[in-house]
C-alpha cells in the first residue's frame, strides 16, 4: 500500500495552493481573444435521488421545469451581451437527469442557436428508463450526436441497493435503441459498490462488450461528502468492499477490455476504430456553465452558479449573472487539463503540456516514474497498467471525499 500512499501525497501537494472559493458575486469580463468556448447546461431534475450523487438536484415537476427553462434563456441572454458573437464549441447537457425533459432540451437548443453559432458537438446524459424511440428521434433531429447512458450495473439487486430507477432489462433496451438511432454511445458502469462481487462486475463489463458499446466508462464508487452514502458509511450503515478487492476489480476490468480491443484511459475504455469519443466541453480549459450550480472555467476564473432555483431565477430577473462564488486560477489549477488528458487518453505529448505546466508537474512525474506509472518515448508520456490503477487512486485526491474540504 506504500504506492497508494505516495500517489495520494503527490495529489495533495499538486492541489496545495488552490485557494478557497470566495463567496461573493462577480461580473466577469471576458477577453476579446476568447475564440471558441464550450457550454455546459445543468438540468437539475430527478425522479429519484441516488445516494452517492454529489451534484445539485431537485425533484422533478413539469412546473419547475417550465420556470427553470425560462430562467436558462435569461442567462443565455446575459452571456450573449458579454460574449458577443463568440463561437460556441461543444454543448453538453448534464444533471440531474436531462433525459427527463427532451422537449425542453430542444427548446433550449433552439434558443441557444438563436443567440450563438454552435460549431461543436452536442451531447447529453440519460437515464435508461427515459430512452425510447420518440426521445431519440426528437434529439437526433435537432443535432444531438452523443449520449451517455448511466447504466451503473445490469444486476437488479445492485441497482436496487443504489436506488436506481431502472432495471437491467431497461438498460439493455436503452443501449440497443441509442445505437440503432445513430448516437455515439458512452455507457457508465460502477464498481466497488456495497455488496458487489468481482463476478458481478465482470458480468456487467462482458455484457457491454457483447452489446458492442464503443465507449465504456467504468469508475469506482467515490463517497462524496454531504451525500447520503457518505453519511451511511460514517454511521456504519453501509460497508464498502475492501481496497484489495477494489484493486482487483480495476485490474480485471482493464485487462478484460484491453484484451478485447479497447484502448484504456483512467476510467474510460474506447473501442479501437470507434471513430469518435465522448469527450465533453468541461474537459477543455474554457467552458461556461449555464444553470443552477453549474461551474465555469474561463478567462482565468473558476466560478460556480447559485444552486437554489428561486435565488438563481431571481438573479436572472435582476439581469445579473447568477454567480455565487469564484476563485482566480493559479498554477495548481492549470495542471487540471493536462492531467485529465493524460488520464483520459492514456498518453500525452510534452508539447501539449507546455513549459510552465511541465515545471508545475515535475515532482508528480518523478513520483509516477519511480512507481513505474509512466513510460516515456520521444516526446510522449504513456500510462502503464499499474499507472492507470494508481492514477485512479490519485484521482480521488482531486475530488472531494469523506473528511475532505468540499471544494465546490
Amino acid at each position: 500500500m506504500i504506492s497508494e500512499w505516495l500517489v495520494k501525497v503527490a495529489g495533495r501537494r499538486a492541489l496545495k495552493g488552490m485557494g478557497d472559493m470566495t463567496a461573493q458575486k462577480i461580473d466577469p469580463h471576458f477577453s476579446e481573444d476568447l475564440g471558441r468556448v464550450g457550454l455546459y447546461v445543468h438540468i437539475p431534475f430527478c425522479k429519484r435521488f441516488c445516494p452517492y450523487c454529489p451534484f445539485w438536484k431537485v425533484a422533478y415537476t413539469p412546473e419547475r421545469a417550465e420556470g427553470y427553462v425560462e430562467a436558462l434563456k435569461g442567462e443565455i441572454d446575459l452571456y450573449r451581451e458579454r460574449l458577443g458573437s463568440v463561437e460556441i464549441g461543444d454543448v453538453y447537457f448534464g444533471g440531474g437527469t436531462p433525459s427527463l425533459i427532451p422537449e425542453k432540451l430542444v427548446e433550449i437548443l433552439d434558443y441557444l442557436r438563436s443567440r450563438f453559432e454552435i460549431k461543436g458537438e452536442i451531447a447529453l446524459e440519460a437515464n435508461p428508463d427515459d430512452v425510447n424511440e420518440s426521445m431519440c428521434d426528437m434529439l437526433r433531429e435537432v443535432g444531438m450526436e452523443k449520449i451517455s447512458i448511466g447504466v451503473q450495473s445490469f444486476d437488479d439487486q445492485i441497482l436496487k441497493s443504489i436506488r436506481r430507477r431502472h432495471d437491467g432489462e431497461a438498460a439493455y433496451r436503452a443501449i440497443g435503441m441509442a445505437m440503432e438511432k445513430g448516437f455515439f454511445l458512452s455507457a457508465d458502469l460502477m464498481f466497488a459498490l456495497p455488496g458487489q462481487s468481482l463476478d458481478v462486475v465482470m458480468a456487467d463489463v462482458k455484457k457491454m462488450v457483447d452489446l458492442g458499446v464503443p465507449e465504456i466508462c467504468c469508475y469506482p464508487l467515490i463517497p462524496y461528502p454531504k451525500t447520503k452514502l457518505c453519511r451511511d458509511i460514517k454511521n456504519g450503515v453501509v460497508k464498502l468492499p475492501p481496497a484489495r478487492l477494489e484493486k482487483k476489480m480495476y485490474y480485471s476490468v482493464m485487462g478484460f477490455l484491453i484484451d478485447r480491443g479497447y484502448d484504456a484511459g483512467l476510467w474510460e475504455f474506447r473501442k479501437k476504430g470507434a471513430g469518435m469519443e465522448y469527450a465533453t466541453c468541461t474537459r477543455s480549459d474554457e467552458h461556461i456553465g449555464l444553470g443552477a450550480s453549474a461551474y465555469s472555467m474561463v478567462s482565468s476564473l473558476f466560478y460556480t452558479n447559485i444552486a437554489r432555483l428561486e435565488e438563481y431565477s431571481k438573479s436572472i430577473d435582476q439581469k445579473k449573472l447568477p454567480i455565487s462564488s469564484w476563485v482566480r486560477l493559479d498554477n495548481a489549477h492549470t495542471i487540471r487539463g493536462p492531467m485529465m488528458e493524460l488520464a483520459r487518453r492514456g498518453s500525452i505529448k510534452r508539447t501539449e503540456l507546455g513549459e510552465s505546466n511541465e515545471k508545475s508537474m515535475a515532482n508528480m512525474f518523478r513520483v509516477m516514474k519511480l512507481l513505474t506509472m509512466i513510460k516515456e518515448r520521444d516526446d510522449e508520456i504513456f500510462m502503464t497498467r499499474r499507472g492507470n490503477y494508481l492514477l485512479s487512486v490519485m484521482a480521488k485526491e482531486f475530488m472531494p471525499g469523506p473528511g475532505k474540504r468540499d471544494m465546490v
